[in-house]
């Protein structure tokens, strides 16, 4: 087991004496918030978090509580009113403080790695670390795909399900219920005049100081692609303009951020097709809170040969403010069907 965190503390940067010191030299190590501990935890969401394409984009918040709340000012809307000499004024603007609410929910990442794995894998002594890498790529993905799509209304016991109903995703928290602005797209295939639309449905207080530069069109690699080949079809100076120098698509000059795991087999009101959906927000309004006590155990099962990898971490999802984001639903990709305004 000691092998095991030997290649993890190497995976995460950290001297294996500080490792060991942190684990108390057994076989469950435990990263709390205690000095060493914070150290190692940080260091492993650090590593989970950079495997992924949005959470990496969003706001990590650390803490070391299971619930509370995360402070915010906001200001917005006219503040400023004509003085009159010698008289003072009875009217008054308070921004909006109204604290964050978090509550992390708990999360088992399991893997078994047999003896025979072990003795014979083709990587030799370097196995422990690919190991390692590896798991934390998968639960970097695992924890993507909870925060895009958790759902706390979530039946089944299929692997998928198991894992999304932990928590609500930000799917889930940009309903029109939470005051984010839904544009449907109506069973249609995306397209430029979808994204302007959207554009047209997000408030012009968030576009004012440059705030709309910020903002990203976050969708899946299919819908990039639909997006792409309208600007490639058009043959004209806005389609000829659609890339950046870098050869980035930039719609109505917002950049598309492109996340692979964006679910595209979600349901299409009033048809039996399945698509996605795009959202048009600055993904720093996306917030990915991780509680610090993360629980590692590596565990050799002698008589079943083999070692059990298992690791416990709690999380939430929260968006700060839902009527910044701007949600394009019952979206479908299939080559078929119409763009959305032809």
């Amino acid at each position: 087991a000691n092998k095991y965190m030997d290649a993890l503390a190497k995976e995460l940067g950290i001297s294996v004496e500080t490792a060991m010191k942190a684990a108390q030299a057994t076989t469950t190590d435990v990263f709390d918030s205690s000095s060493l501990g914070k150290e190692m935890a940080d260091a492993f969401i650090d590593l989970v978090v950079d495997q992924t394409a949005l959470l990496k984009a969003c706001r990590l918040y650390r803490t070391s509580k299971r619930s509370g709340d995360m402070p915010k000012i906001d200001i917005s809307g006219y503040v400023t009113e004509k003085a009159t000499e010698n008289a003072t004024s009875t009217e008054t603007r308070r921004a909006d403080d109204t604290p964050l609410e978090y509550v992390t929910k708990k999360t088992r990442s399991q893997i078994d790695i047999s003896g025979e794995t072990e003795e014979d894998t083709i990587e030799g002594p370097s196995h422990r670390q690919r190991t390692v890498e590896r798991f934390a790529t998968a639960i970097g993905n695992d924890m993507e795909t909870l925060a895009i799509e958790g759902d706390l209304s979530q039946g089944g016991t299929d692997d998928y399900s198991r894992l999304v109903k932990t928590n609500d995703g930000w799917h889930v928290l940009t309903g029109l219920d939470d005051g984010a602005h839904i544009v449907s797209a109506g069973a249609k295939r995306g397209s430029w005049k979808l994204l302007k639309a959207m554009l047209k449905n997000l408030p012009k207080k968030y576009r004012v100081n440059n705030g709309i530069s910020k903002y990203r069109w976050i969708m899946s690699p299919n819908e990039v692609l639909d997006i792409q080949e309208e600007a490639e079809e058009r043959s004209t100076p806005l389609g000829d303009n659609a890339y950046s120098s870098k050869g980035d698509l930039t719609p109505l000059g917002i950049p598309i951020l492109e996340v692979p795991l964006m679910p595209e087999n979600l349901a299409v009101t009033g048809t039996s097709s399945t698509g996605s959906f795009i959202w048009l927000a600055n993904p720093q309004n996306f917030i990915y809170v991780v509680q610090r006590s993360l629980r590692w155990f590596y565990d050799p099962v002698p008589r079943y040969d083999r070692t059990e990898v298992t690791a416990f971490m709690r999380t939430d999802f929260v968006v700060e403010n839902a009527d910044a984001v701007v949600k394009a639903t019952n979206l479908v990709l299939d080559d078929a069907v119409a763009r959305y305004g032809a």
